[in-house]
């Protein structure tokens, strides 16, 4: 849709062709609003796209290194220590995400987003059933 601001991984670009004949007048009109360190600022894979973002809460239990360090990423949910609120645009993302801590990261909410972590939490226990070898 026009207007809205778009992403390109230039090392997945393959050709580039001059847009019009005219090289130095600008083919756009970059928006007052616009500020480049808000839009360039690291995003994580579950905050990327156009889907509306939902709040989802998480219970962090873990006190390993990497679970503190990705509690730290949300915001934090007054009066509920090891709590931690996300903005999800993606929750398949954030569900894979999720299960990278084998269970020291569990969602509270929104129930849609709890049921469908129980559910890929299902599907890898299916994989790697108790006394599997390798």
């Amino acid at each position: 849709p026009k207007g809205r601001v778009k992403n390109f991984r230039v090392s997945r670009i393959a050709t580039v062709a001059v847009a019009g004949t005219s090289q130095t007048k600008a083919h756009y009109t970059i928006p007052k609003s616009f500020v480049l360190a808000d839009h360039a600022r690291d995003r994580k894979p579950w905050e990327l796209g156009d889907a509306e973002a939902i709040t989802v809460e998480v219970a962090f239990t873990g006190t390993d290194g990497a679970t503190i360090a990705a509690a730290r990423l949300g915001a934090e949910v007054p009066k509920h220590a090891g709590r931690r609120r996300f903005s999800v645009r993606r929750q398949d993302a954030f569900i894979r995400w999720l299960l990278s801590f084998a269970g020291e990261a569990k969602p509270l909410s929104p129930p849609g987003l709890v049921k469908g972590w129980q559910e890929e939490l299902a599907l890898v226990a299916a994989l790697y059933p108790e006394g599997r070898d390798g």
